[in-house]
């Protein structure tokens, strides 16, 4: 009886770690581990809900060029999103690897920089997974994707 009831906990706990959603025991178990133990896993939820609506906005600013805003409604989370986005927006010769080896999804920009008339870069982050990479530095020039400064997960 107390294996059954530990591997139930257990299984429970990994679940509500890597952010698994059972719906039928969801309701069921929601008043305990969302009170219990995981406030912060239920704060995270929450936060992933404000990147999407503010991805959406992120388009809509007048320092966002159209590429920038098509970019980043191609990182859909899908598995070919990031790498079809490179293809179509990158610079030919670019190392893309930075941006297209990952299945990022629910884009946001942080800052956005005019570096001259013709040069515009952004530094924005994408979740990927359970992480959250964060590329700064990329620059646009011409409607493409020159260059990327820097990438960091967390």
């Amino acid at each position: 009886m107390k294996i059954s009831s530990t591997c139930a906990l257990v299984v429970t706990l990994c679940l509500a770690a890597c952010g698994g959603d059972p719906a039928s025991s969801a309701s069921s178990a929601s008043a305990k581990p969302a009170g219990s133990a995981k406030p912060a896993d239920t704060a995270k939820p929450a936060e992933s809900a404000k990147p999407t609506e503010s991805a959406k906005p992120a388009d809509a600013p007048a320092d966002v060029i159209p590429e920038m805003a098509e970019f980043m409604k191609m990182l859909d989370g899908s598995d070919d999103g990031a790498s079809k986005a490179v293809k179509k927006f990158g610079k030919a010769g670019i190392d893309s690897k930075e941006l297209s080896d990952y299945t990022l999804r629910e884009p946001k920009i942080l800052k956005t920089e005019k570096k001259s008339d013709k040069v515009t870069c952004y530094d924005f982050e994408a979740k990927a997974g359970m992480m959250v990479d964060t590329f700064e530095g990329v620059c646009w020039e011409g409607g493409k994707i020159v260059s990327v400064a820097k990438h960091d997960r967390k």
